[in-house]
């Protein structure tokens, strides 16, 4: 019955899909809580009123940033009522997910999606790419790959009028940060170059950075402790040490 139900949604999320063949697609959103992916959908003649197509719990995404004209379809796999769904646009979207829907609005009213609070989304997304196997955000685990990823998420925030930054933990912080803890504090170097002149080898400076982003988290994290007046902990066992990448 649960499968039913789900080819049944699928069926009907599909039928709305067709009517907004033709219109032009934009990736929209990405909750990384959620692995969700949201597409928006303009039509010709429309104004303020958007489609806007969700993908959830993603497992496998290749996609263009937008595109024209629209011809979403989803494919469900008969054989294996836990496989994935396949939604596909040609060669400009290919998604594996669990669950799709569809829905027409006024930008006004899309619910949902409150404001990014900035790094600290961008704190669960290092923290995803870290554990996710290699495919699902990175081709393969080198630091040449995931610099491109984080400055074309960047550039998305930056589009969306996001910021990237909190009140506890920043990029440019983490910036300085690493260029004194790496010995590299001349202006022409920036994070990732700093990275690269002391690891050369791409796969070992990918693997370096998750643990010089992990001190740095920890070390942010005691002194907001020490600042908020709270007991300071030691790292734990699984943390790195202070000298762990000499």
């Amino acid at each position: 019955m649960q499968q039913q139900t789900l080819i049944s949604d699928v069926a009907r999320t599909q039928e709305h899909l067709d009517t907004l063949r033709g219109g032009l697609a934009r990736v929209w959103h990405f909750r990384v809580s959620y692995s969700q992916l949201v597409i928006r959908i303009t039509m010709p003649g429309w104004t303020s009123h958007r489609a806007y197509f969700d993908c959830v719990a993603c497992s496998r995404m290749s996609f263009t940033p937008s595109w024209e004209p629209v011809n979403l379809s989803i494919t469900v796999r008969d054989d294996n009522p836990n496989a994935p769904l396949l939604v596909v646009d040609g060669n400009s979207f290919r998604v594996e997910c669990q669950a799709v829907r569809v829905e027409e609005m006024d930008d006004d009213n899309r619910p949902g999606y409150p404001p990014s609070s900035g790094l600290g989304a961008s704190v669960e997304l290092v923290d995803r790419i870290r554990e996710a196997c290699n495919g699902v955000f990175l081709a393969e685990p080198k630091f040449s790959d995931l610099y491109s990823f984080l400055r074309g998420y960047q550039e998305a925030l930056k589009d969306h009028r996001i910021a990237w930054n909190d009140d506890v933990i920043s990029f440019l912080d983490f910036q300085t940060w690493v260029k004194r803890r790496l010995n590299r504090e001349d202006k022409s170097v920036d994070w990732s170059w700093a990275i690269k002149l002391r690891y050369s080898d791409d796969e070992e400076a990918y693997r370096r950075f998750f643990e010089l982003w992990q001190e740095y988290r920890v070390q942010k994290n005691l002194q907001r402790a020490a600042n908020a007046g709270q007991p300071q902990s030691p790292p734990s066992a699984d943390q790195p040490a202070a000298d762990g990448l000499a």
